[in-house]
């Protein structure tokens, strides 16, 4: 979701693949981050976005995901598992 994001907003700097890696690490606990951020960086793989988070968020208000109540997000809280979890566009841009 935040991928999709950072690609609009990019439109077209950044390939899809390099938007999903750097969604990715909105949507990880501080465990997985610890081992996925490397892992993305040993294969020259962007893991922060150059996009302020305020600037996403318009995008992320638009997405096909959100819902009254906030997106339906894929939460990797550990390695090998995730959950769904509902959270507002501004928790999952870590403005609040």
């Amino acid at each position: 979701t935040v991928g999709h994001a950072i690609e609009s907003h990019a439109n077209l700097t950044l390939l899809h693949g390099e938007c999903v890696t750097i969604g990715m690490t909105y949507a990880a606990s501080p465990a997985v981050l610890a081992r996925l951020v490397p892992l993305l960086e040993r294969y020259e793989l962007p893991t922060k976005s150059e996009t302020a988070p305020e600037a996403l968020l318009p995008f992320l208000l638009r997405d096909k995901k959100m819902k009254e109540n906030g997106i339906v997000t894929v939460y990797a809280e550990e390695l090998g598992s995730f959950v769904f979890k509902t959270l507002s566009p501004e928790v999952l841009l870590g403005l609040q």
